[in-house]
């Protein structure tokens, strides 16, 4: 058996589209609403809903003339988002039922694995065709400079390989630490990097615990609580299931110093304080709280 059989190579690659929602073909949109079954009397309010829209630019007291918008979704409209995932939504009944497809709103990414990293190449070189067929044709412009191609492997020999994919006849760059939708990935999926990054955020954000936790005018302890799971846990507990199991302890560690600090932080402790000291006095002031509530 080769020893390679349980090591996963996974190429992969994100696109980027230029000003998506600008692009938008309204009315090739419209017909694939009537295609999956939208009641014809929705379709033609969205017609009307998206026809005749006009827009103008105001800078100081300047203001430009009116300019009749013919295509693309209202920015800042709440039915947006959802009409361009329906608009979108044509390329995934395009991709093979067996691909590995991650697609959020104008966000795509496509993975494929196997033992060997050029058929798996190969296998996201057929997926990003048929991405790039897609959007010549529904009217939308793959913008190949930010797209990215990434690798992933526990195979050490494969450090140095990059995935070459190709778009247009260009070649889009490797990037070793992408980053999809906030949480950023490494080739042996160890999520060093962005723990590294998520307990940098969340550090600078102890300035402010800090300063609202003053002896002489701070809040109690059980609104400054409140305020690091608002400003500092949020940040290290984003997306966690994803990425928090695979860390090692050196890397768990590191945001373990971060909420310590924090802890510190709110119940007045030192930074010689035993981490245990603080527990029951930050548990205590919570039951107050909540009784005199």
């Amino acid at each position: 058996m080769d020893s390679r059989e349980n090591v996963a190579i996974c190429p992969s690659s994100s696109f980027d589209y230029s000003k998506a929602f600008d692009q938008v073909w309204r009315q090739k949109l419209l017909l694939s609403l009537a295609d999956k079954g939208i009641p014809l009397e929705y379709v033609r309010w969205l017609n009307c809903f998206l026809s005749n829209r006009q827009a103008r630019v105001r800078f100081a007291d300047a203001t430009s003339k009116m300019r009749l918008m013919k295509q693309g979704l209202p920015q800042g409209s709440v039915l947006s988002p959802l009409l361009f995932i329906l608009f979108i939504n044509n390329l995934a009944e395009l991709l093979p039922p067996n691909a590995l497809v991650a697609m959020f709103a104008d966000d795509v990414t496509l993975l494929a694995t196997h033992v060997d990293k050029r058929e798996a190449e190969k296998e996201v070189q057929t997926l990003v065709d048929i991405v790039a067929l897609w959007s010549k044709q529904w009217k939308l412009t793959l913008n190949a400079g930010k797209c990215e191609a990434c690798f992933f492997s526990m195979d050490p020999k494969e450090a140095n390989w990059s995935p070459s994919i190709i778009i247009d006849g260009r070649t889009i760059k490797h990037e070793p630490t992408p980053r999809l939708l906030g949480v950023t990935l490494d080739r042996t999926l160890c999520f060093a990097t962005h723990t590294a990054n998520v307990t940098k955020s969340a550090a600078s954000k102890l300035k402010i615990l800090a300063k609202l936790a003053y002896t002489d005018w701070g809040g109690n302890k059980f609104e400054l609580f409140r305020i690091y799971q608002a400003i500092v846990k949020s940040k290290l507990d984003y997306a966690a299931p994803a990425w928090q199991p695979w860390l090692s302890d050196t890397q768990f560690n590191k945001l373990e110093v971060v909420q310590n600090r924090a802890l510190r932080l709110i119940t007045g402790q030192t930074k010689s304080t035993r981490v245990t000291a603080s527990k029951p006095t930050l548990k205590a002031t919570k039951h107050s709280a909540i009784g005199t509530s």
